[in-house]
């Protein structure tokens, strides 16, 4: 029982460094501590108190913290370096953006997505029947035109939250209209894609427009408990009966009853809560600890596989795959596809069981320094970078290489677009100045004026 006090000391460490995490002004580092939190610290709050987390759909070991000591020295770990090394950075009190730069983002991200979304769900066949992820994957792999929308849908379905609380830093009077947004976008993906995660998102947005209001924000946090423990333990079986019984509502009201009739009604409720969390990863972080050899990988893969997410299979048929990918494919063997979540640490130590501290450290430091740089542009980039840094929790590291190479290149854009627009703005009123002092001029100074310009020379009386 050693680890219990252990635990203890390195709760109310994480504890503090959350308090240093300004929601306004949020940055990568920021980022993987509000992941840390929902994904690592509070999980295993609850199986600390139940001495194990449980796999009731896979055929691996369970994970018990009193007796797993590797696992749990690694976790805990993780948590004090992290949260130590937020306390050692003072947190920033200056808000990095201004209207104009959360007015362009918003309109950057939400635009993009609510064009992409629709498209890409229309053109999926999803409606006609079908798979969901199987589906999407097929047109990704026949179709480039395809494989781009849905590229930038998948990204901007998680950026438009950034976006929106960027939005309600500059603009606090629109809160309604911002919440109601993030509502759609947070219901259009859940009921297309069936991704849960959406709703960590929005809920995260909630904080922040809500943290101000206890009575607000301990009325969303009771409505995500309450419904997170009905909902999540038959989410994963709702979903995979819609592609059976047909996208419509009959068939979504057919899959809920059935699901909802084979739940299994003696699941314990820490089991329940810990379905929120998505707590399983720890599990299969678990496994990959301890079964080393059967999910390593060559050495440096975590950083070679970003690298190589844009190179086409057919030109570059050993490209490393989707790691939750491989690991599924190791637990659970070539006869069904299942991309299974190992946290944040199971990637890196997949490539290394020695260095994975310095791989991790790596990629949290450049990504850090990254954002800071593209925040010159425009300052909400801190604010996506932090919650690109959340999804690194749940996703493999080429899902934070493509969001970093849309940032960058949406940097880009705003650099052209607003060097133009200063040139413009800039001609327009040096026009609108020199008509100006030719409304004072009498009609002869006018004319010689005029004559001097026809001759290529500066007016004498025009500045």
């Amino acid at each position: 029982m050693i680890w219990a006090p252990v635990f203890l000391c390195v709760l109310l460490l994480n504890l503090a460094a959350l308090s240093r995490v300004r929601l306004t002004s949020l940055t990568f580092l920021d980022g993987i501590i509000i992941g840390m939190v929902y994904h690592l610290t509070i999980p295993m709050i609850f199986i600390m108190l139940y001495g194990k987390n449980s796999t009731s759909d896979l055929s691996i070991r369970n994970y018990y913290p009193y007796e797993d000591h590797i696992t749990t020295a690694i976790i805990l770990g993780f948590i004090a370096a992290i949260s130590y090394v937020r306390l050692a950075i003072q947190p920033s009190q200056k808000v990095p953006f201004g209207k104009v730069e959360a007015r362009q983002m918003g309109i950057v991200i939400i635009g993009l997505y609510a064009i992409t979304a629709p498209i890409t769900f229309l053109a999926s066949g999803i409606l006609s029947g079908g798979h969901w992820a199987h589906a999407t994957g097929e047109m990704m792999g026949s179709n480039p035109a395809f494989f781009v929308l849905k590229f930038l849908a998948s990204i901007t379905r998680l950026l438009a939250f950034p976006a929106l609380v960027a939005l309600y830093v500059a603009f606090p009077e629109k809160k309604k209209t911002l919440v109601l947004i993030g509502a759609a976008v947070c219901l259009f993906d859940v009921l297309t894609t069936f991704n849960r995660i959406t709703f960590l998102y929005y809920f995260l947005f909630l904080i922040v427009v809500f943290r101000k209001n206890i009575l607000a924000l301990l009325g969303v946090c009771t409505m995500v408990v309450i419904g997170g423990t009905l909902i999540a333990p038959i989410f994963g079986m709702f979903r995979s009966l819609v592609s059976q019984y047909g996208y419509s509502s009959q068939g979504f009201a057919y899959a809920w009853q059935i699901a909802r009739e084979n739940q299994d009604n003696g699941t314990l409720v820490i089991d329940q809560i810990n379905g929120i969390f998505e707590s399983v990863n720890i599990t299969v972080l678990n496994y990959i600890i301890y079964n080393y050899d059967k999910v390593s990988q060559p050495f440096g893969t975590y950083f070679f596989r970003p690298l190589t997410i844009f190179l086409p299979r057919s030109l570059f048929p050993d490209r490393p795959g989707v790691f939750g990918g491989e690991v599924g494919e190791a637990i659970l063997g070539n006869r069904v596809y299942v991309a299974l979540n190992s946290t944040l640490l199971g990637e890196p130590y997949a490539s290394s069981w020695i260095f994975w501290p310095a791989f991790l450290a790596i990629m949290i430091a450049g990504y850090t320094i990254y954002y800071h740089w593209l925040s010159r542009t425009n300052g909400v980039f801190q604010c996506l970078g932090a919650f690109v840094a959340i999804s690194m929790w749940r996703f493999d590291s080429s899902f934070a290489a493509s969001s970093a190479a849309f940032c960058l290149f949406v940097s880009i854009g705003l650099l052209i677009y607003n060097d133009y627009r200063a040139k413009h703005l800039n001609t327009v009123a040096n026009i609108a100045r020199l008509r100006h002092r030719e409304a004072q001029q009498t009609p002869a100074e006018r004319r010689k004026a005029r004559a001097e310009a026809n001759l290529g020379q500066t007016p004498r009386n025009i500045r």
